[in-house]
Formats: C-alpha cells, structure tokens, sequence
C-alpha cells in the first residue's frame, strides 16, 4: 500500500513524462556515425605503398631467421 501510494505521489509531483522523442544511439552506433563522416572526407584512392607498410614493421622481426652478413 506504501509504495502503491509513494508511486502515485511521485507520479504526481513530477507530471507526465516527457515524450520520448529519438531513441538514443549506443556508443558503438555513434563510432560507426564517426567513422562514417571520417571516410566521407577522404579520399579513398591515396593508400600506403606495401614498401612503406614493411618498414613499419619492426626489423628485428623481419630478419629473426637470417643470418647477418658480415
């Protein structure tokens, strides 16, 4: 009966509430949206040559299984 009358009340004091009006995206629906509007303003024809990509790479890594050169 208490929270029957507390519900009530509360519903009261603070009025109908407010229509919702746009569901709110989730956070991984907004990145999307980023990502998105990121690529629009690109150019999509400009991509890193596979040289540039190979010297990002560590070098130790790439030469692990051959043997110096001395």
């Amino acid at each position: 009966v208490v929270g029957l009358v507390g519900y009530h009340l509360e519903w009261f004091l603070r009025g109908d509430p407010p229509p919702a009006a746009e569901e709110e995206k989730s956070i991984s629906e907004q990145r999307e949206d980023r990502k998105l509007q990121e690529i629009a303003g690109k150019d999509l024809t400009k991509v890193v040559s596979l040289k540039d990509k190979l010297e990002f790479a560590p070098r130790a890594v790439l030469n692990r299984n051959r043997p110096e050169k001395s």
